[in-house]
């Protein structure tokens, strides 16, 4: 008899522990477990979506850097285009003034030639009237006066 109660009170014992105690320990660790995957999964995710980011952060450091880099090719050649507008303005003007600088010269030159000839025309007829004074008459002066100018 003794071995029936302690039978039967293995049996309630084992009942009760199974339904109260070892059920929710089961349950819990189920529980746990899937959080654990859960957590597991959600890990691998934000370390494939970190992953991306930084896939996307370097593409978009390439592209940031191509785009740099064009701009400043770009301002380089703008550069380039306009300081050489700038020689080509600057020559053409350098070239405008020496010319005008040499017409002014070659006008100044004439005019000074044409200022000599009058001058030693001068010079000549009053020569030449003095020299021959009342021998010729004024037009053989003034022929002589022109012959010389000529030859001047």
């Amino acid at each position: 008899m003794l071995l029936l109660a302690q039978i039967i009170n293995f049996a309630i014992l084992f009942v009760v522990l199974t339904k109260f105690l070892y059920k929710p320990i089961l349950k819990m660790l189920a529980d746990r477990k899937n959080r654990i995957t859960e957590d597991l999964e959600k890990s691998k995710n934000l370390e494939i979506r970190i992953h991306e980011a930084e896939s996307a952060q370097e593409e978009i450091l390439a592209s940031a850097r191509h785009e740099g880099e064009k701009i400043i090719k770009q301002s380089e050649k703008n550069a380039n285009e306009i300081k050489n507008a700038v020689i080509k303005e600057a020559s053409s003007e350098s070239e405008k003034i020496i010319r005008d600088a040499k017409k002014q010269i070659e006008d100044d030159r004439q005019k000074t030639i044409g200022e000599l000839k009058k001058e030693i025309g001068s010079l000549v007829s009053l020569s030449v009237e003095k020299a021959l004074g009342d021998v010729a008459d004024k037009n053989i002066q003034n022929k002589l006066v022109e012959q010389a100018v000529k030859k001047l």
